[in-house]
């Protein structure tokens, strides 16, 4: 077993190296060293937000204008702020994969919404905190996260309940469940909740369509899309709320991120999954570590810096296939060598190969450079074309 997890691990990285020389012949690019040191800090409570569909550029604390985001604006202001986070796939389940096992979706095979599953010796968040006297909860939103599809791996408590035997494989990703239900689960789970603690809480009621309800629905009738946001970050602002009343929110780790953004017709991309452009790939990431001063960080990351970013902040081991780097040197400011790499900002869709026989897209990021390996490849300059609208590749 070790023997094939090693071969797999070195398939991955000849993949990402190729990638890395199409990018790097594409254009010179002097890639910045960014480490992190060790961190110290006791045990705390670990709480992981995921809010699905989340565009960054939809958020208060990320300039956006046209929404009221008061608690995750809040959450913002006191913990670390990345601007330049990004998914390594802009589908929910393998995003997902992808913040629980801090590894890419080649490593650990989950390409997809549906027929993926992953395999039972996988490593997860969960399952490492478990091991380590942690009670474990997940409270789900959408059909696409049922524990079917191993996600739930560590979890002890995995609230899902959908009824496969009325539900369509391929409309699985229109089913979910209304992000105040899964707060009231969560909550009541809460109350009585061992610790030291992990908690998943993911809402999904910014993922097509767009159904807020009142007021959220009238006072955002022109862009529902945004009333879905705004109606999940009362539910964020519930949660924080129910933290401080019972003392738990100094002493609780706190990660909260978008799984992929939305395409809202950019490229002509309705909704996601089919392109691997920022639109889809750009996403709100906020971590906040007891006793680290609030800082916006502009270094690029990746979602997959999640998993090893909590687990270096708890004192414990980073398992060897985690394929992520620890965020807490940034975190918590730390100037000069730092001892990990630069986030590998690899995105990748199979939607289009596995359901519609296309062909897939893989991609990389770095230095203010987007290169997509497409059958015409394609390179943006997203520091000057933000919105990759000019193809560079072949450009005299």
């Amino acid at each position: 077993m070790e023997s094939t997890l090693s071969c797999q691990s070195s398939v991955v990285r000849c993949q990402l190296g190729a990638l890395w020389f199409s990018l790097l012949a594409a254009v010179a690019l002097v890639l910045p060293q960014n480490r992190a040191s060790a961190a110290g800090g006791a045990k705390p409570n670990v709480v992981v937000i995921t809010i699905d569909t989340l565009r960054a550029d939809h958020l208060g604390c990320y300039g956006y204008s046209r929404i009221e985001t008061p608690n995750l604006d809040a959450l913002a202001r006191l913990g670390a702020r990345f601007t330049q986070a990004y998914t390594p796939v802009p589908i929910t389940l393998p995003a997902h994969t992808a913040i629980f096992t801090g590894s890419f979706p080649m490593a650990t095979g989950m390409h997809d919404f549906s027929g993926n599953k992953l395999p039972a010796n996988g490593t997860t968040l969960a399952k490492v905190l478990r091991d380590n006297g942690y009670t474990t909860a997940a409270f789900i939103g959408a059909a696409v996260l049922d524990s079917r599809f191993g996600l739930n791996q560590g979890f002890e408590t995995y609230f899902d309940h959908f009824d496969f035997s009325r539900l369509d494989e391929t409309n699985l990703d229109l089913t979910e469940r209304r992000g105040d239900l899964v707060m009231d689960e969560a909550l009541g789970w809460l109350k009585q909740a061992p610790r030291p603690f992990l908690l998943w809480i993911h809402l999904y009621d910014p993922h097509f369509p767009y159904t807020p309800p009142e007021p959220y629905a009238s006072r955002y009738r022109t862009h529902l899309y945004d009333g879905e946001i705004a109606f999940a970050d009362a539910q964020v602002g519930r949660l924080l709320s129910f933290l401080k009343q019972r003392g738990l929110f100094d002493h609780s780790v706190i990660a909260l991120a978008g799984d992929h953004g939305e395409g809202l017709g950019e490229h002509g991309e309705k909704t996601h999954g089919f392109f691997i452009y920022n639109s889809t790939l750009h996403v709100p990431l906020i971590l906040k570590v007891p006793g680290a001063a609030p800082r916006v960080v502009a270094e690029d990351v990746s979602l997959v810096d999640v998993m090893p970013t909590l687990l270096q902040e708890l004192k414990l081991p980073i398992p060897a296939s985690v394929q992520g780097r620890s965020l807490l040197g940034l975190i918590l400011g730390r100037q000069g060598p730092t001892v990990a790499r630069p986030s590998e900002l690899y995105a990748e869709t199979y939607l289009p190969l596995l359901h519609f026989r296309w062909g897939q897209l893989r991609g990389l990021e770095s230095g203010g450079w987007q290169y997509i390996d497409a059958p015409r490849p394609e390179l943006y300059d997203v520091r000057s074309d933000p919105r990759e609208l000019r193809n560079l590749y072949g450009a005299p």
